[in-house]
């Protein structure tokens, strides 16, 4: 039976991501304090006649602190998710569905953000809503190894655990699916902070719950999130889809491609992927019931 949504629901659900952006802001102020500390340290290096360097900018302190903030973050969401399933224990597990059908997620997760952000970049949204460039220079203000790290693996795991493990599921208890996908699409989407990637985030964020949902798990969305991720960045420090832009003709036929082959991947999923569902044994639920009755 689902629940009434009241103001304290209400704040359970925009309270993540909201600690999450803290956080971010507390990871800033710690790096720059970091860097005038050590430029203080340079600064007498220099002194005493030592060559001494500590020099970032602005965008590079910026990622360093989204590293920061996403290695915080995961232990504590991690731990929120486990907190709200012991809270609100379901019925039924599913088994696990076999290893090699999780192939399917990375492929449309790649292939998805290479049709929509070709599709984004040719609705030239940037040049109504700009915002996106200064974002950008932040997220890709390191070495291409170190963006694969943080925007590749930490941050998706961290968005996913705060949108698709908690937010998504404390919506799901007010809400039918569709609606619950609805409403934490937008919210990923606000977070972003700016138009073209609240569009993006917004669009692939369907798609995330919809394998979270499939599959069960939450290894499905951060698998497809990575890729996402994974592509963006071999995208803007590569020269991986620069012949893309050739021809507005080879452009569109590489955007329809990736949609095309994104949706058959899509279909496998639906057809091939459907773990059984099993009732939970008693012993479990007491340990459920237990937790209940100390909170």
């Amino acid at each position: 039976m689902r629940k009434h949504l009241d103001i304290r629901g209400f704040f359970q659900i925009v309270i993540p991501p909201v600690i999450y952006v803290i956080i971010q802001r507390i990871a800033g102020y710690v790096v720059v304090f970091g860097m005038t500390l050590m430029s203080f340290g340079a600064m007498t290096g220099i002194l005493r006649g030592r060559s001494f360097s500590a020099n970032l900018d602005w965008n590079e302190m910026g990622f360093v602190a989204m590293a920061l903030a996403a290695l915080v973050s995961i232990p504590l969401f991690l731990s929120m998710k486990n907190r709200d399933e012991l809270q609100y224990p379901s019925d039924y597990r599913y088994e696990p569905v076999a290893r090699w059908r999780y192939v399917y997620v990375p492929v449309v997760g790649f292939l998805m953000a290479v049709g929509t952000n070709q599709l984004i970049s040719l609705l030239n949204i940037d040049r109504f809503f700009p915002g996106y460039e200064e974002t950008s220079q932040t997220l890709y203000a390191m070495n291409v190894w170190a963006e694969l790290v943080v925007l590749g693996i930490l941050v998706p795991i961290v968005e996913e655990l705060i949108f698709r493990a908690v937010v998504y599921e404390r919506i799901r208890r007010y809400c039918s699916v569709t609606a619950a996908a609805l409403w934490t699409s937008f919210f990923f989407g606000v977070y972003h902070g700016n138009m073209s990637q609240g569009i993006y985030a917004f669009l692939l964020s369907l798609l995330m719950v919809y394998v979270k949902e499939k599959y069960h798990t939450m290894t499905a969305p951060i698998l497809f999130h990575m890729s996402a991720n994974i592509y963006s960045v071999l995208a803007t420090e590569t020269a991986l889809v620069d012949w893309v832009t050739e021809s507005l003709e080879l452009y569109l036929a590489v955007m329809v491609l990736s949609f095309a082959i994104s949706l058959l991947a899509i279909w496998r999923i639906q057809e091939e992927v459907a773990p059984e569902r099993v009732k939970k044994n008693r012993e479990w639920h007491n340990d459920s019931e237990n937790y209940n009755e100390n909170m």
